[in-house]
């Protein structure tokens, strides 16, 4: 009767031991990932895994710790939009041919893709900060095979009695976005394209 009473301790101790601890930490450090769980003063020794995107120094984070082996389960912002929204590219182009807005990042390593910011743009004259229009591109796109030109299509509000569609025509490759020629004839030409954010 002990025998067996003390068998059910010792796989009880066992499952126990095997099962992950769940704590809260903070990132320390990013390159390489570096986190401090909740209560300890120093961080955790070797680099954790992480199933979260693009973690910032100072991001909450949920940790599976199992088997002296960390992995970062979650982060208090859900990991579902960036809190780093950066600026990829800026310029004035209305996206000829032998325009190139070459990224500063890669369109891959961005959380959920890219947005294309447009505006009004006078041929002749110059670009104007009114009539933007946001297009979202998911970076599941680069992984596409044989992905062609994208259309977008924007309304040119410029005259509000009689507003007319204009479509743009690109191509967004994983570090550059290209023009076609299509996109000097009017009125597609009254768009330039402005900012590539990273989102």
């Amino acid at each position: 009767m002990f025998d067996e009473l003390m068998m059910r301790v010792d796989r009880m101790r066992s499952d126990i031991a095997g099962k992950p601890d769940f704590r809260w930490g903070i990132v320390t450090a990013v390159s390489p990932l570096a986190i401090r769980l909740d209560g300890d003063t120093e961080p955790l020794a070797g680099v954790p895994s992480s199933l979260s995107w693009k973690l910032l120094v100072g991001d909450r984070v949920y940790v599976s710790v199992q088997n002296r082996r960390a992995t970062i389960v979650g982060s208090a912002n859900g990991g579902l939009v960036s809190k780093e929204q950066k600026t990829l590219w800026s310029g004035v182009y209305y996206m000829l041919d032998t325009h190139s807005a070459n990224l500063n990042e890669r369109v891959s390593e961005q959380l959920n893709g890219i947005v294309l910011a447009w505006s009004r743009y006078v041929p002749g004259d110059k670009q104007y900060n009114d009539n933007w229009t946001y297009f979202f591109v998911p970076k599941a796109h680069i992984g596409v095979s044989g992905a062609g030109g994208l259309p977008m299509l924007m309304p040119n509000a410029a005259t509000a009695a009689n507003p007319e569609m204009v479509v743009k025509y690109v191509y967004v490759e994983d570090t550059v976005i290209k023009g076609h020629s299509i996109n000097a004839t009017a009125p597609r030409n009254t768009r330039a394209l402005r900012y590539v954010f990273g989102v």
